[in-house]
Parts: C-alpha cells; sequence; structure tokens
C-alpha cells in the first residue's frame, strides 16, 4: 500500500471492529436526532395549521353574524322607506 501525500499513516490501516461499531453507532445517533427533529418540526406545523383552522373559523363565524345583521338591516331600511312612500301624500 502506498502512502498518499498529505494523509496520516494511521489513515492507511484497516479500522478495527470496535471503531466500526462506534462509527456506527453514532451514525444511528446522528440519524436518531435529524428523525427526532423532523417529528417535532412536523408536530410544531400540525399545531399551527389547527391553530389556523381555529382563526379561520371565528373569522367565518363573525363574517355569518355580520351578514345576519346586514340583512336584517337592509331589510329595516326598505321597509322604513316603503312605509315613507305610503304614508307620505
Amino acid at each position: 500500500m502506498r502512502t498518499l501525500k498529505g494523509f496520516l499513516p494511521s489513515h492507511e490501516e484497516d479500522a478495527t471492529e470496535e471503531e466500526l461499531l462506534q462509527l456506527q453507532g453514532e451514525r444511528v445517533n446522528i440519524e436518531g436526532d435529524h428523525e427526532n427533529e423532523h417529528l417535532k418540526s412536523e408536530a410544531k406545523a400540525e399545531k399551527e395549521m389547527m391553530r389556523l383552522r381555529e382563526l379561520l373559523s371565528i373569522i367565518d363565524d363573525a363574517a355569518r353574524v355580520a351578514e345576519q345583521h346586514d340583512l336584517k338591516l337592509e331589510r329595516a331600511r326598505r321597509f322604513t322607506a316603503a312605509l315613507e312612500d305610503i304614508s307620505s301624500p
């Protein structure tokens, strides 16, 4: 085996089984950390979506109430106008 310039001689040696197991364990831990971060991110996004749904529902309810009152107001205006027409000479 020839030595590559800039590398330590220990880099040319094969890793021991213990070192390989340690590296694999570290890789599993890193992957687990990434998975946990992903799950937390998804949970946060789901929570935000639920909150947005609640807020949109409140806005829809408020719009319905305003619409109902507006219709009643418009009906009252037409009734008043009709009464004025009838009562005017």
